[in-house]
């Protein structure tokens, strides 16, 4: 069973460039595919979360750690751009259009679990980077 959740945030007036879908894929017992996507608009792009220190803001996904334990490394699935900024002094990586955050959990609790997780992100485009966000979400394990 697939479910799917879209995370809505929007500040009337505010221009927010970047809109988030999680879904959860059951892998075997009490561990969970969490899958967010984001679906950048147009001349829009969001940072990698694997960034150097001295760099902009990376994106970073937080589960609430009572309920899940992560396994192994969170993985990004789309085309990952990456170029000098003189302004950071760094290699940056980010996505434009579309990238999915895929982190497989196991559960500590019994099922079925509300999960909740948040994400913080800047979407930047040629003229300017929006303050970080923070996009809460809630996933039902089961």
């Amino acid at each position: 069973m697939l479910l799917i959740v879209v995370v809505t945030a929007c500040k009337a007036g505010a221009q927010q460039p970047v809109k988030w879908t999680a879904s959860v894929k059951p892998i075997k017992d009490k561990v969970f595919e969490i899958r967010l996507t984001a679906t950048i608009t147009e001349g829009w792009y969001i940072y990698s979360q694997f960034m150097e220190n001295n760099g902009p803001e990376p994106t970073n996904v937080t589960y609430d750690r009572n309920q899940i334990d992560t396994i192994g490394q969170a993985i990004e699935i789309g085309k990952i751009q990456q170029k000098y900024d003189s302004l950071f002094d760094t290699e940056i990586k980010f996505y434009y259009n579309k990238v999915e955050f895929v982190q497989q959990v196991k559960v500590k609790k019994k099922l079925p679990l509300t999960l909740t997780a948040s994400v913080t992100y800047m979407g930047c485009n040629a003229q300017m980077c929006m303050p970080p966000r923070e996009e809460k979400f809630k996933v039902i394990l089961k």
